[in-house]
């Protein structure tokens, strides 16, 4: 692959991964805040002859949306690389290295103002963004991006096999590397790992093979299609459903077949988003813009906001009785505002991310230059 004459401008409009961005994000924002409502801790309350555990228990595909959260930031890593003869610069090196680091702190700093200061150390997205990417930047100094496509396999396919061979242990390292059974600890770096590389690889064919574009859509919804299929041949809904913990060990100790779900998912929707939007520009300013480039901070708030709302009203009301007796005036108050407070809050976070905070940061470039 050549990249001396990359056809592809760095940190140029990608509409179509904006609104994967977006949807994802937004989608991420409502299922946590429905987590809350519907759940003590992961455990679900709704009861098991009411209609909406059937719904739930039917639509976990819906989380396949949050789950590619990763692949986006593969492709945000990809995008951001200048790759000079196929290799991280000393420049790049240090300014991904020490922007994952303070992804991982903020995302540790998160923890405690959600759930405690007894859960500062919990692992979470943030954690492993921050950990792959660095990897990724250090296999990028020396290798070619063919050792980080290689790696994301072997990441992928023998996830399994590690997790069987080593088995349960009470271990802080075992639990970053491949999971926690008891729940206090997700996106572990065995196999999710695997979803960063994909998002690397997606970025990089569409920087590389830009001016063929069109044929690569096709290519990677081709891949998507067959990649789901064969998910779905062997697990149905490919996302498990445990009342006992909804979002817990059966979705993050993920077998390969889930993982082929969640990846065939990304490049289905990265590559229709792109065919659909690829002479489109969204409003500076407007939700999906807000969504797709604030989307670390909507992350981090509306999740601390969501914990904090979710105290204040467990309190004071029996959420277990909102949600099993959802037509009464003060519970539908209670399940459409809690909602609609979390999503202007994120729609505010993202403005005031691209406002002042991306749009000062380019401002600063532009002057240095």
């Amino acid at each position: 692959m050549k990249y001396e004459n990359n056809p592809y401008p760095q940190n140029v409009d990608w509409p179509g991964l904006d609104f994967v961005k977006f949807s994802c994000v937004l989608i991420m924002v409502l299922i946590h805040v429905f987590w809350y409502l519907s759940t003590a801790y992961g455990h679900v309350e709704i009861n098991r002859n009411n209609i909406l555990f059937k719904v739930v228990k039917n639509t976990m595909l819906i989380g396949l949306f949050p789950l590619m959260i990763p692949v986006t930031a593969g492709c945000i890593l990809r995008i951001k690389l200048k790759l000079s003869d196929g290799h991280v610069d000393r420049a790049d090196f240090i300014k991904i290295c020490t922007g994952s680091i303070f992804i991982g702190l903020i995302g540790f700093i998160m923890n405690g103002l959600c759930s405690g200061w007894g859960s500062f150390f919990s692992w979470n997205v943030l954690q492993l963004v921050g950990l792959s990417f660095i990897v990724i930047t250090c296999m990028l100094t020396r290798l070619s991006v063919y050792a980080v496509y290689i790696s994301g396999a072997i990441c992928l396919f023998s996830s399994n096999l590690l997790r069987q061979w080593i088995g349960v242990s009470d271990n802080y390292l075992m639990y970053i590397l491949f999971g926690d059974p008891n729940g206090r600890h997700a996106w572990p770096f065995f196999p999710w790992f695997s979803l960063i590389v994909c998002g690397f690889i997606i970025a990089n064919f569409y920087l590389v093979y830009y001016k063929d574009k069109k044929r690569l859509n096709v290519i990677f919804l081709s891949i998507g299609i067959v990649l789901m299929l064969i998910s779905m041949i062997r697990n149905t809904r490919i996302l498990p459903f445990d009342p006992h913990h909804m979002i817990g060990p059966a979705i993050f100790q993920a077998n390969t077949y889930i993982m082929l779900g969640v990846i065939g998912f990304a490049c289905l929707f990265i590559s229709s988003a792109s065919l659909c939007f690829q002479n489109h520009r969204f409003s500076r300013y407007g939700i999906i813009n807000c969504f797709s480039k604030g989307i670390l901070w909507i992350y981090v708030i509306h999740l601390i906001a969501s914990a904090r709302i979710y105290e204040l009203l467990k309190a004071h009301i029996n959420m277990r009785l909102v949600i099993n007796h959802p037509w009464k005036i003060t519970h539908m108050v209670i399940l459409f505002g809690y909602p609609l407070l979390i999503f202007f809050l994120s729609w505010g976070v993202g403005y005031i991310t691209i406002r002042y905070i991306h749009d000062k940061l380019i401002r600063i470039s532009v002057r240095k230059i």
